[in-house]
């Protein structure tokens, strides 16, 4: 499983040429984007401080649509799911 952070995905709202290719190679192989709740939580965060807040907020809801977002709770902190 791959589990996209902050970074990768804040460089692909910018475009990232490197970042875009990332998920591209992880789509052909059949691999689901997933993220977790801290990154979207980072994600709103960053958004809502920024100097256009409500288009950057829509742009993170739809970034989220097409992506796994990994719940957190005790026993996924200890890794037995």
């Amino acid at each position: 499983m791959v589990c996209l952070d902050t970074d990768i995905l804040v460089a692909l709202l910018r475009g990232d040429e490197e970042a875009v290719r990332v998920l591209e190679k992880l789509q052909r192989v059949g691999e689901l984007p997933k993220t977790t709740i801290i990154t979207v939580y980072e994600l709103f965060k960053g958004a809502a401080a920024s100097a256009k807040p409500m288009e950057n907020i829509r742009i993170v809801e739809e970034l989220l649509q097409n992506l796994t977002v990994l719940g957190l709770d005790v026993e996924a902190c200890k890794g037995l799911d």
